[in-house]
């Protein structure tokens, strides 16, 4: 396997057409492992009611 062709930033290379969705898909997987291993909460609303099993606490009327 040559590794010369893999390389997306070549015009030559069968994955230059995607080098840019590459370059992001790779900057969202580092910064998904590094709030993951940090334990910053990327997707969670500090506002927002947690689900509970014994179900609703106050009732709006």
């Amino acid at each position: 396997m040559n590794l010369n062709n893999f390389n997306p930033f070549k015009e030559d290379s069968s994955m230059f057409p995607f080098r840019w969705f590459l370059l992001i898909l790779a900057l969202l997987s580092g910064v998904l492992l590094y709030s993951d291993s940090s334990g910053y909460r990327l997707f969670s609303g500090s506002g927002q009611q947690q689900w509970s099993a014994s179900g609703q606490q106050h009732f709006h009327k």
